[in-house]
């Protein structure tokens, strides 16, 4: 299940190719359109994990480019599940007003991004 975790933290900040996400949802027994939500379910994610992938892509894209480098997004996914998953891991663990904080961090980050590609 680890690989498909991590194919959805891929999705989550670049998107996966359609054939890749063809192969997960067979994979799985889906269809196209519900893989997302079975990986979710089958590896018992929270309703929040995306917030969480998107937040510390974001956060840790800001300081890349601050070095003058950029993260590579499947690196991103190995280091993100490799952390989600080790006991006690405080990755999409909300502190009172952390999960409306990091959700406005993340739509800023699109909204910046949105206003770059035009």
């Amino acid at each position: 299940m680890y690989f498909f975790v991590e194919q959805l933290v891929v999705d989550t900040v670049q998107g996966l190719p359609q054939e890749h996400q063809q192969f997960i949802a067979q994979t799985i027994q889906t269809d196209l359109t519900g893989w997302r939500r079975k990986v979710k379910e089958i590896s018992t994610l929270s309703e929040t994990f995306e917030v969480a992938v998107l937040d510390l892509w974001y956060r840790n894209s800001r300081i890349a480019a601050g070095r003058g480098d950029s993260l590579n997004a499947h690196d991103f996914a190995q280091l993100f599940v490799d952390n989600y998953f080790v006991d006690d891991s405080q990755i999409d663990v909300w502190a009172p007003g952390a999960l409306e904080a990091a959700k406005e961090r993340v739509a800023a980050a699109q909204a910046l991004e949105r206003m770059q590609r035009q």
